[in-house]
């Protein structure tokens, strides 16, 4: 059991490396160092630099490395394109000094590349064209440091990006960004990523003095926010205050 909450304080030199690995033999098939330096954050000693999962759409993949940088190679390893988003600095927001590493995975949809940003300075989730890294939109959000993953439901029109969060769990409209529902509460250490069914979202996470699982309407608007002492509503159905998950997606 592991109960140090301090960073690891000396890194050197890194390299954050994108591999592509023969499925059937193991064999490396090529490598990209996407970069090489001293890391720009620290990371709980449990972790590493490198937390995020790849995505691909079969043609293209992404891997992102936070502070490090966003990076689109082909299947050839060929490098496409890059950004730089400055210092995603992923602390416990209780505690700053322990910095534990981003870790909010990139995700695909119809050609674009969505991110979840929630750190402690600077919030954000933006959409980006896949083709060319093209920022297509970038709405701040007032959240603190998560590492939960966006989740995409819904089809055309109607699509939404659903993130987890402490003090913003919402939908946003997967063409604009724009907010469509907020929900306020929880753990306040986000890590799993939304699932949808039934017309729902299942959002939980854990820490402090909650672990939640929320039930909210997908076709929810504005704030849904539960009133204080209330379990479900409208726009809730219901709700667990324990019994939720820290680390698991559900």
């Amino acid at each position: 059991i592991y109960h140090e909450i301090a960073p690891v304080e000396k890194d050197g030199v890194h390299a954050w490396v994108l591999y592509c690995i023969d499925k059937s033999t193991g064999k490396v098939i090529w490598k990209r160092v996407c970069h090489k330096g001293v890391p720009k954050d620290k990371r709980h000693t449990k972790s590493s630099h490198a937390n995020c999962t790849p995505a691909t759409d079969g043609k293209r993949v992404v891997s992102f490395f936070g502070s490090e940088g966003l990076y689109c190679h082909d299947f050839n390893g060929t490098l496409l394109w890059k950004k730089d988003f400055g210092i995603l600095d992923a602390a416990f927001f209780r505690v700053p000094r322990a910095q534990w590493g981003f870790a909010s995975s990139p995700i695909i949809h119809v050609g674009v590349v969505l991110l979840q940003c929630d750190v402690l300075k600077h919030s954000f989730l933006a959409a980006l064209d896949l083709e060319t890294g093209k920022i297509l939109w970038k709405k701040p959000r007032n959240d603190l440091p998560a590492w939960s993953s966006p989740a995409v439901y819904g089809e055309g029109y109607k699509t939404q990006v659903l993130v987890n969060g402490y003090r913003h769990i919402g939908g946003y409209d997967f063409r604009t960004g724009a907010e469509l529902w907020r929900f306020r509460g929880g753990g306040d250490i986000p890590v799993p990523t939304p699932v949808t069914g039934h017309g729902l979202a299942f959002i939980t996470n854990a820490h402090g003095k909650l672990a939640p699982i929320y039930a909210i309407k997908l076709d929810s608007s504005g704030d849904v926010s539960l009133e204080k002492g209330k379990t479900s509503s409208a726009q809730v159905p219901w709700s667990v205050n324990r019994g939720g998950a820290y680390m698991q997606t559900p």
